[in-house]
C-alpha cells in the first residue's frame, strides 16, 4: 500500500513509524511544511515533500490519502476535503475532521462519486478498548448500565473540548446506542476558558453516558458499568494505560506500557487503512464519525441555550435537500402574497396617490 499524508498529527506520525518497519507499505508523499514533516522524511528518505496540496488533484502516486485532524475547524481544510471527495481521491480522515455540516456534504458528494471515504478514530483503535471488550462480554453484547468519561485539558476552550468530545462520542454511540438527547452544563466562562463541563447523553435504551471536563492537568478516566461487572480505563500521560476489570468471578488489572499501546494502535491503524482500501468499513465509519461530531456540537448548543437538545438523525441526501429548499421557497412565496395583500389594503384605506397609477390598478395580479 502506498500512503500519502495531508498534514501531520499523532496518527500520521504513528502510521509513518509502522510503515517504515513494514516492507509491503511505503509513504510516497507528505503535504505540509518541512518542520512538521521532518521526522517522517527522516524515516522515509524516498518520500516527497509537497507544499502545494492542489497537486493531489492533478495526479497521484499513492493508493490512499491520510488526512490529519485539525485542532479546530478552518476554511482551508474544508476546501481541501471538498475538492478531494469531488475528485474521487481515496481518503481517510482522522476524527474529528470538520464540522458536521461539512461532513454531511462530503457524504452526499461521496454518494455521487462513489469514492473511498472513511474516518479513523484513535480512541476506538486503542488496545485498551479491545481489552475491555474481550474481558467484559456484556460490553460486546451492548448490555451497558452507565458510561462515564472524565477528561482533563490544559487548554479548556471550546475548540479543543469539542475536538475531544467528537472522538469520545463515537465510542459512546457504540456503547449505549445513538443518543437522542444531549444536555451540557458549564459555569460562567472566564477569559473564554471552561472551568468545568458536564455533558449527559441519553438514548432510547436504559443506559446513559456522562462526559465531564476538569480544567488543568489531571488524570483521565473512562468507566463502563454493566450488569456483570465494570471496567475502568486510566490513560496515562506518558502514553501507557491501566485497565481494571471487575466481574462477579474475578478481578483483573491489565497494564499497557506506552510502547505496547503505540505498537497496537499502529497495527490497528494500518489494518483499518488496508480494510478501507479494499472497500470495507468506509461508509459506516464515516457516518459514525459525522454523528459523533453532531453530538459534540449539540453539547455546545445545549450549554449556550441552557436547555436539552433533541437529535433526530435525519438522513441527508440531494433529494431531501431539494425538497427542503422547495418547501422553504414555497413558504416565502406565500408570505410574500400576504405582504402584498396587506400593503394594498393599507394603501387603499389611506387613499394614497399611488392608487391612480395604472400599474397599481392591477395589484391583484401581483
Amino acid at each position: 500500500m502506498k500512503l500519502a499524508l495531508l498534514g501531520v498529527d499523532e496518527s500520521a506520525l504513528l502510521a509513518a513509524r509502522l510503515v517504515a518497519a513494514a516492507d509491503e507499505h511505503e509513504i510516497t508523499t507528505v503535504f505540509g511544511t518541512s518542520t512538521e514533516a521532518a521526522e517522517i522524511l527522516q524515516s522515509h528518505p524516498t518520500a516527497k515533500l509537497e507544499s502545494e496540496w492542489e497537486s493531489l488533484l492533478l495526479g497521484r502516486d499513492f493508493d490512499l490519502l491520510l488526512v490529519a485532524a485539525p485542532k479546530e475547524p478552518n476554511a482551508l481544510r474544508e476546501e481541501q476535503l471538498r475538492k478531494l471527495v469531488q475528485e474521487s481521491v481515496p481518503t481517510v480522515v482522522v476524527q474529528p475532521a470538520a464540522e458536521a455540516i461539512l461532513l454531511h456534504e462530503l457524504a452526499m458528494i461521496q454518494h455521487d462519486t462513489k469514492s473511498i471515504l472513511a474516518a479513523w478514530n484513535p480512541v476506538l483503535g486503542h488496545p485498551a478498548v479491545r481489552q475491555i471488550i474481550e474481558s467484559l462480554p456484556d460490553v460486546a453484547a451492548g448490555q451497558i448500565s452507565q458510561v462515564s468519561f472524565h477528561r482533563s485539558l490544559e487548554v479548556a476552550k471550546w475548540p479543543p473540548v469539542l475536538w475531544q468530545i467528537g472522538r469520545d462520542a463515537q465510542w459512546i454511540r457504540q456503547l449505549i446506542g445513538p443518543p437522542d438527547r444531549v444536555t451540557a452544563l458549564a459555569p460562567e466562562l472566564r477569559n473564554d476558558e471552561l472551568q468545568n463541563l458536564v455533558v449527559t447523553f441519553v438514548g432510547q435504551t436504559a443506559a446513559m453516558a456522562q462526559w465531564s471536563l476538569a480544567h488543568g492537568v489531571g488524570e483521565d478516566l473512562i468507566k463502563i458499568e454493566t450488569p456483570g461487572g465494570s471496567a475502568v480505563w486510566k490513560p496515562a500521560r506518558d502514553g501507557g494505560s491501566v485497565v481494571n476489570i471487575e466481574s462477579r468471578e474475578s478481578s483483573n488489572e491489565i497494564e499497557l506500557t506506552a510502547a505496547e499501546c503505540e505498537q497496537a494502535l499502529g497495527r490497528n491503524l494500518l489494518s483499518f487503512l488496508e480494510d478501507t482500501l479494499e472497500g470495507r468499513n468506509a461508509d459506516s465509519s464515516f457516518d459514525d464519525a459525522t454523528r459523533a461530531v453532531e453530538l459534540a456540537e449539540a453539547a455546545h448548543e445545549s450549554n449556550r441555550r441552557s436547555r436539552t437538545i433533541h437529535l433526530h438523525y435525519e438522513q441527508h441526501n440531494e433529494q431531501q435537500t431539494f425538497k427542503s429548499m422547495m418547501a422553504a421557497g414555497g413558504c416565502l412565496l406565500l408570505l410574500g402574497v400576504l405582504v402584498v395583500l396587506g400593503a394594498s389594503i393599507v394603501i387603499d384605506s389611506i387613499g394614497a396617490p399611488v392608487r391612480n397609477n395604472r400599474w397599481w390598478r392591477i395589484w391583484p395580479v401581483y
